[in-house]
This record gives structure tokens, sequence and C-alpha cells, in this order.
């Protein structure tokens, strides 16, 4: 790709928008994304923002991973729907074996309707655990949903829904996901 051949501080890619309109079950859009992916190299890391909403159903989700190979999937809720509502874990242990990390956005996900209430991040994280899907936490649109990480994960501790130990453990995900250290001399 044109960036990557001429230098400029390309760290990552991310796939995102509004999965109604763009739910990669379309095989060719897929395969569009898949050769941007490609392009990019492997210098560069990958996030897809996938499963967010019920637009996304399991099988369109893990082909999505399959195909773009991401290291970390924002909004993974694809997964845990399969889990809890269809007794289907294929998405969980997918992303556990091969490394994907999961980033939560708690506010955005009450925005979209994704999740009802804080209080239901206690079986999200919970379940999380309990496949060895490492995550972190995000926010979406700091400045639009007038939010900050901080005053998210004080909501998340506030009615329970997360442990210390556990936002200890998102810290220390992000860390070693960071794609910043992809770069040389970082």
């Amino acid at each position: 790709a044109l960036w990557v051949e001429q230098g400029m501080p390309i760290i990552g890619l991310d796939l995102a928008g509004p999965e109604s309109v763009n739910p990669l079950s379309d095989p060719a859009k897929l395969e569009e994304m898949q050769e941007l992916y490609r392009l990019a190299g492997p210098r560069v890391g990958r996030t897809v923002h996938c499963g967010e909403t019920r637009h996304i159903d399991l099988s369109t989700f893990l082909a999505t991973l399959e195909a773009l190979q991401p290291q970390r999937v924002g909004h993974p809720l694809a997964a845990l729907r399969a889990l809890w509502e269809d007794d289907d874990d294929r998405g969980l242990p997918w992303m556990s074996e091969h490394g994907v990390v999961a980033e939560l956005c708690m506010l955005s996900n009450l925005l979209t309707g994704a999740v009802q209430r804080v209080e239901e991040y206690g079986p999200i994280l919970d379940t999380l655990d309990r496949y060895r899907v490492q995550y972190t936490f995000s926010t979406d649109a700091p400045a639009l949903q007038k939010s900050t990480l901080a005053s998210e994960l004080g909501s998340l501790l506030k009615v329970g829904a997360a442990r210390p130990e556990q936002l200890e453990r998102s810290f220390e995900a992000a860390a070693r996901s960071t794609f910043l250290l992809r770069r040389p001399g970082l």
C-alpha cells in the first residue's frame, strides 16, 4: 500500500461503521476488506468492530475474524449472545486460541442498545474470563458521548459489574495489545 511504501506512520487499521449497513455477510464486501488488510502488511495492527448489534450473527462474526485475522475485536457481543442464547460457544474459544483481544466500550453498548444496563457487564466479564479471552476497555467517542474512560470504569465498579482485578487485567491486556509496539524504534 502507498502509505507503507512511503513510510507513513500508520500503525493500525480498524473496520468500523454501522453493522446494519455493512454487516460483512456479503462475501464480496468481506473479500474487499480482506484485500485491504492484506495490502497493509503484517506490521500494521488490525482491529475489527464486529458483533455489537444483532445485525451480526455468529457465522458472520467468525467469518470476519477468520478472513481479516485481527489482533483485536471491538464489541464481540455476537459471540456472547450465541453462547447464552443458542448454547454455541464457537466464538469465544476461537478468540482465545487466536489471541484476539476484546475491546469493550460500555457507553457505546448502552447507547446502541446492545447492552441494556451497566450491570450486564458483570456476566460479560465473567464469561470472557471463563473462556480466557483477554479484554480491554475503550471509549468510542468520548467528546461526543461526554464521557471518559475513567468515568465508565468507575460506573462498572460502582454497580459491581467489574471487580478491581478485572480492570487490572484489562490494563495489562491493553499494554500487551497496543499497536504502538509494532513501530520501529518504539
